[in-house]
């Protein structure tokens, strides 16, 4: 078994070695944490823009159910109006 220790030409060498591939490593995760980070980002963003859409289709519908409501209250005032306008005139004794 052979042994390399410290200031030795293969032990030197060795360590070399060993830090640049801890730097590859490195550079690597943080490459992969970027690209994470990334992919988050554009999973987020799908997420807002699906349910931005559906919140839009939502709030739509309640704007058109308060708009219908709203014309079927105008009609029946109308309605009431016409009928109690007509009553009345034929319940007048003088014109």
């Amino acid at each position: 078994m052979s042994s390399v220790g410290p200031g030795e030409a293969g032990f030197e060498e060795s360590m070399a070695r060993i830090a640049k591939i801890m730097q590859e490593t490195q550079a690597e995760v943080g490459d992969i944490r970027q690209m994470s980070a990334e992919s988050f980002r554009q999973f987020l963003d799908r997420v807002i823009q699906r349910t931005a859409s559906k919140l839009g289709i939502a709030v739509a519908a309640a704007a058109a159910l308060i708009a219908d409501i709203t014309q079927m209250a105008r009609r029946a005032k109308s309605t009431f109006l016409d009928s109690y306008n007509k009553a009345k005139e034929d319940r007048r004794q003088i014109r």
